[in-house]
């Protein structure tokens, strides 16, 4: 039987608070047979996107960090140049993903279109990453979870940011999707100095090894 891939932006209504799926499987854009290879191959599939009024710069001041960090940023405004109050999401990308690739420009925005300010990093896992992080070897979901949380806290004490997030949310995709729930773990600790609010992971790999070993079938 042959399906489409779904809409991403149903997976928004998630972080926008508006509700989730139907019972039904929503419609899909192309046609496939095996969903390991849809998954590999849709980033080739989509269009590049069109983001107004993002900016790029460099998070400064981040403890522990060896060098400052770059970081995608698109806020909400009202007319021109007044930001106005909104929550903060926060795109957790899967290995090898970074912020400028077109999939992680299609995550910033759809969440962007919930409402919500979006600041995206690389992969916690990606070698920039980790040369400015001062983490060591990648594969650290916990520590990697408590980089996150201080790059977040650093935003959020940006001059233009103070008083304007509401709240924080996360979406975690793949292996960004463990990220985003050792940061709800921490949430639930009482650990981060900052309010988690919805926290979404799509397709984590629960057990690493056993998604390698998922993954090499696939070549077999």
């Amino acid at each position: 039987m042959h399906k489409r891939i779904p809409n991403l932006a149903l997976l928004c209504a998630w972080l926008a608070g508006t509700g989730a799926f139907g019972a039904d499987e929503p419609d899909f854009d192309f046609a496939y047979s095996d969903g390991l290879y849809a998954t590999i191959t849709l980033a080739k599939r989509i269009e590049k996107p069109e983001l107004s009024g993002e900016k790029s710069s460099k998070l400064e001041g981040i403890p522990g960090f060896l060098k400052e960090l770059k970081v995608r940023t698109l806020w909400q405004k009202e007319g021109k140049e007044r930001i106005k109050s909104a929550p903060l999401a926060v795109p957790l990308l899967g290995l090898t993903g970074r912020n400028k690739d077109d999939l992680a420009r299609v995550w910033q925005g759809l969440l962007y279109q919930t409402g919500c300010h979006v600041m995206s990093i690389d992969s916690t896992f990606s070698y920039d990453f980790h040369k400015v992080s001062n983490l060591g070897v990648a594969g650290n979901v916990a520590a990697e979870a408590e980089a996150v949380a201080k790059v977040i806290e650093v935003f959020l004490n940006l001059p233009e940011a103070k008083d304007k997030v509401s709240e924080v949310r996360l979406l975690g995709t793949s292996y960004g999707g463990n990220v985003a729930l050792c940061l709800a773990k921490l949430s639930k600790e009482g650990k981060l100095r900052f309010t988690l609010g919805t926290v979404l992971a799509l397709s984590p790999p629960i057990s690493l090894r056993s998604s390698a070993k998922i993954l090499d079938r696939y070549y077999d």
